[in-house]
């Protein structure tokens, strides 16, 4: 991620500038966390947006996907009710009002109790100054 175009989570509303940052670089101030039984091998759903700094805008296909050891048990979709799949392109222009998405967790019935730590959301994005 580049520091002109964050995600942000705590159901972000279409259009606006509101949310919360989630962490960057590793800090795990703010993390995208999602709380399973695995044993009912549950699944939640977060709101999502992608939001550039004031003066910015992405040009392009935006790219959004998951890296670490279970990143397989993370997907996301453009629409809380669509496909959900290990990669997202959002190929609309990303200014300063919050771009949706939803990221789903889950969790099977073979994994043990515990907090992980390893996946990080990718976002990739050709990110210019406003005209």
């Amino acid at each position: 991620m580049n520091e002109y175009i964050n995600i942000y989570m705590d159901n972000p509303t279409a259009g606006e500038q509101d949310g919360t940052a989630v962490s960057l670089e590793d800090a795990g101030n703010a993390p995208l966390t999602a709380v399973l039984d695995a044993s009912k091998n549950e699944s939640k759903t977060l709101r999502c947006a992608l939001r550039c700094q004031e003066g910015y805008r992405t040009a392009g296909e935006t790219t959004l996907s998951f890296a670490g050891a279970t990143a397989d048990k993370w997907s996301l979709s453009a629409t809380e009710t669509g496909a959900f799949a290990a990669t997202l392109k959002i190929t609309e222009s990303i200014g300063t009002g919050n771009t949706l998405f939803w990221v789903k967790a889950s969790a099977s019935s073979e994994e043990k109790p515990g907090t992980d730590t390893s996946v990080k959301l990718v976002c990739k994005a050709p990110v210019l100054p406003d005209d």
